[in-house]
């Protein structure tokens, strides 16, 4: 677009934009004449993906903004009455976290359904995403929402889609929403109809309570070895919604003394004790690792934000406390369920391509079926799905970025239900005076250590984004065949759909979607992935080392041996790297 087309969107943007505040803020930006920032905030529109919406809040439709939210509600609820054939008997489900514009955008969004004519159960108040997806399935609904950016930074927010399984939109719905987003002529198409109004014309009700019952019940069903005895477990819900929901389930279960960071137990949309919302930066889990320490805790427990991941840390001998990787947690989480279950072939746990070999070799020792899919949840989700649709059985499934799900209940990530089964395997560990590292080491010496750890890059603007690509276009076309002293033993794209090996390359047989992943097996069971971030401006690189763990030795020298490879194997991509972009300097 010209600047002149940009300048009169903008303008349009601004007269549509039903909240005043943003209003004024889009007046700010239109009249300081600043063409870089109105092109940033006009120039394009925050893309519509298979997570929906997420981005920084603001004026105009490169943000979150109730216009924004408003146009995404008017598209995904045309979407839904066309797969439904327009019947009359449609309802969706709507919920917030206790981020900034949260509630707002809720309520807009009710408001949409509710004016096509759709039932809508619209939380009164704040909650978790798990409870949020699970209503869905619990209420025969045709899809929903929540208002959440997860664990981003307090600037942003986002609008996350589900369809009636209760999982997170896949191709094609998002490419035929976005195109719904596209379609809708001038900025809003239809009149808005009033929320009270609505309300007393039932198109708008509240979520029954018998839900969040019913979740509790559903997921103290899957629990292998249900168990009262007493734990300390320290607990943050870094600044978002998920105590009440942690402390109903942990109460529920008996035995817990529970022990909350206080500064960080209720919502605070600020985010104001740490960086970054996200139990997985560096920094983010201090306060609740000093209150472990005086209280002697036996687990630490985190949930993110909306909590549907959870970050587990453990006492270590020398009092300090260990954070356990989404790798450790999914590895030791799927042994206990497939060690109390009567399992068959028919069962399936699943994880990402990116996350750790170790779940896959716990599949094959249980004798049950595995799979891998792309990253992102609702891959997982779908495969439980398909599962289920030829009468087999989900079991477990998770990411390595502390994402895991039970069973048939929730089908997302769910930060409490997990806490729930680790509650049982943490007390009875500790009745025989071991802690989730001895778990571990046990799975060690049976399948290897497997140790695992995600870099990433980050490359902001469109020299950034020309960066990405050279780097993931060099890798797919040169073929490297050695990283440093480690011979490349395979190498599968994902987005080519082929696999080199040695001078030959042969097609990939894979159910698995298109999607831009290099994958390269190593030497001694070592892998490297790299792709870009779907979200955020970033490459990100997966490494794993695989070394084996005698009878004889300790944990800590076992760690310390495959470290030491993990360091080589890491250390000669980012070599390789570095000689591509000295390639690149020497060529420009």
């Amino acid at each position: 677009m010209t600047d002149e087309e940009i300048l009169q969107l903008a303008r349009a943007w601004n007269e549509a934009e039903p909240s005043m505040a943003t209003k004024s803020m889009g007046a700010e930006v239109l009249s300081s004449n600043d063409l870089e920032s109105i092109r940033d905030h006009y120039g394009e529109r925050l893309k519509f993906g298979t997570a929906g919406l997420r981005g920084r809040m603001g004026p105009g439709p490169n943000r979150m903004n109730m216009l924004t939210v408003r146009r995404a509600a008017i598209a995904f609820v045309r979407h839904v009455k066309e797969c439904e054939n327009n019947r009359q008997d449609i309802s969706l489900v709507v919920g917030f976290d206790a981020r900034y514009g949260s509630h707002d955008f809720a309520r807009e969004t009710a408001r949409v359904f509710g004016t096509f004519g759709v039932k809508t159960f619209l939380y009164q108040q704040y909650e978790t995403t798990p409870m949020v997806a699970f209503a869905i399935t619990a209420l025969g609904a045709q899809g929903g929402v929540i208002v959440t950016a997860s664990h981003n930074p307090p600037s942003d927010n986002g609008y996350k889609v589900y369809w009636s399984n209760g999982a997170q939109i896949i191709p094609p719905h998002d490419v035929l929403i976005s195109e719904q987003i596209d379609g809708i002529e001038g900025m809003i198409d239809v009149e808005i109809d009033d929320f009270e109004d609505l309300v007393s014309r039932e198109l708008i009700c509240e979520v029954p309570s018998s839900v969040r019952a019913d979740y509790f019940d559903r997921i103290f069903a899957e629990r292998v070895c249900p168990s009262q005895d007493e734990i300390s477990v320290v607990y943050t819900a870094m600044h978002g919604v998920g105590f009440e929901t942690m402390k109903s389930a942990l109460n529920r279960r008996g035995g817990v003394n529970l022990i909350p960071v206080p500064a960080q137990v209720d919502p605070d949309p600020d985010f104001s004790t740490v960086a970054f919302p996200n139990p997985e930066e560096d920094g983010a889990m201090d306060m609740a690792i000093d209150v472990a320490r005086q209280n002697d805790g036996d687990v630490i427990f985190a949930n993110d934000p909306d909590a549907d991941r959870l970050c587990v840390a453990v006492p270590e001998s020398d009092g300090d406390y260990r954070v356990l990787t989404g790798n450790e947690v999914g590895s030791i989480v799927g042994d206990e369920l497939l060690r109390y279950r009567d399992v068959s072939q028919s069962d399936l746990v699943a994880t990402t391509i990116v996350s750790s070999r170790l779940l896959q070799k716990i599949a094959r020792h249980y004798g049950v079926d595995y799979q891998d899919t792309l990253t992102g949840f609702k891959w997982l989700a779908n495969a439980a799905i398909q599962k289920e649709s030829t009468g087999g059985r989900f079991i477990f499934g998770y990411e390595e970025a502390l994402g895991y799900s039970i069973g048939p209940v929730v089908r997302d990530k769910d930060g409490i239900s997990v806490a729930l089964i680790l509650s049982d395997l943490i007390a009875a560990l500790k009745s025989k005076g071991q802690t989730l590292l001895d778990r571990l080491t046990e799975l060690y010496r049976i399948h290897g250590v497997h140790m695992t750890r995600q870099k990433s890059l980050t490359l902001t603007g469109s020299a950034g984004r020309a960066q990405i690509e050279y780097v993931m276009n060099t890798l797919r076309t040169e073929q490297p065949r050695q990283f440093s002293n480690l011979n490349v033993v395979s190498c599968i794209d994902y987005q080519t759909r082929s696999m080199v090996i040695g001078d030959t390359t042969s097609p990939l047989t894979t159910s698995l979607p298109v999607s831009n992943v290099l994958e390269y097996a190593l030497d001694e069971g070592s892998r490297i992935l790299v792709r870009p971030s779907g979200t955020e401006p970033k490459i990100k690189f997966y490494f794993e080392s695989v070394v084996p763990m005698s009878e004889s030795e300790n944990l800590s020298t076992a760690e310390a041996n495959a470290q030491a490879q993990l360091k080589v194997v890491e250390d000669s991509l980012f070599q390789y790297i570095d000689s591509l972009n000295a390639q690149k300097d020497g060529d420009s």
